[in-house]
């Protein structure tokens, strides 16, 4: 009897260290080895250290796309100032919400605010009036013919072809 065979299995984010940042001492040293040493993937990533417990394909596409964003952002950067724009500085995470105690009192809304919050709500003419038809039809015809267009009873293809036999 043979063992069987193992089973590859991807390994996940969870079971195993998350991936390193990118340091702009390595992105400096990313650009200059593809650029001007032309290395490949591999190699690069084999000096920078892009092994940590993900395989080499891995590895070599981390390097690869870090490598494109990295120009298409200088490269970007570069128009900006060129045409003399400043490039935006990266924002600050927006502040959490004050926690309120559980005690504390509702605040009001200005009067112009409530009273358009405790406005009736009006709905449009085209609805009402539409509304107004199909409840009459129903009323008149029943549910299935009022809503779905059926014909009344005695008037469906079926009802006269049993009524000539």
């Amino acid at each position: 009897m043979t063992a069987p065979l193992k089973i590859h299995r991807p390994s996940y984010p969870d079971k195993r260290k998350p991936p390193r940042s990118w340091t702009m001492h390595e992105i400096e040293n990313l650009i200059e080895m593809r650029d001007v040493r032309h290395m490949k993937w591999i190699e690069i990533a084999k000096s920078l250290g892009r092994f940590g417990g993900v395989s080499r394909r891995q590895a070599c596409a981390t390097c690869c796309s870090s490598y494109k964003y990295w120009k298409d952002k200088f490269a970007r950067q570069a128009e900006m100032r060129a045409a003399g724009i400043e490039p935006p500085k990266r924002q600050k995470p927006a502040a959490r919400p004050m926690e309120l105690p559980a005690d504390a009192e509702p605040i009001a809304p200005p009067p112009s605010v409530a009273a358009l919050l405790n406005a009736p709500v009006k709905r449009p003419r085209y609805l009402h009036d539409a509304d107004l038809d199909l409840r009459a039809r129903i009323a008149l015809q029943g549910l299935t013919a009022g809503f779905l267009g059926d014909p009344p009873r005695g008037r469906s293809a079926l009802d006269q072809r049993e009524a000539q036999k």
